[in-house]
């Protein structure tokens, strides 16, 4: 039996109450929500990322959707700790 893990995109969705919530469920996995903040963040696969992001745009509870950058900043992190870096030092010249 092979195993493989689906790649997810987290994104930050907004909410005008904290009552709608559980609604959101249904577009994805909510791992955290804030509820003196008022946001939520959901994990979504990268297929269906589009769709889900213009489905919650159109509900009446969510004021604003945004995708997480999390994966760049890990990437970039992990680049700087290899020693391999995009930025070209002109320094030794």
């Amino acid at each position: 039996m092979n195993f493989s893990l689906a790649s997810r995109v987290e994104l930050i969705v907004y909410l005008h109450s904290p009552r709608q919530v559980r609604s959101l469920n249904s577009f994805g996995k909510v791992v955290y929500f804030s509820k003196r903040l008022r946001y939520a963040l959901l994990y979504v696969d990268v297929a269906d990322k589009d769709e889900v992001v213009a489905k919650l745009n159109a509900k009446h509870f969510v004021k604003e959707v945004i995708e997480s950058r999390q994966v760049e900043l890990r990437d970039n992190a992990l680049k700087s700790l290899s020693g391999k870096t995009e930025i070209e030092d002109d320094s030794e010249e």
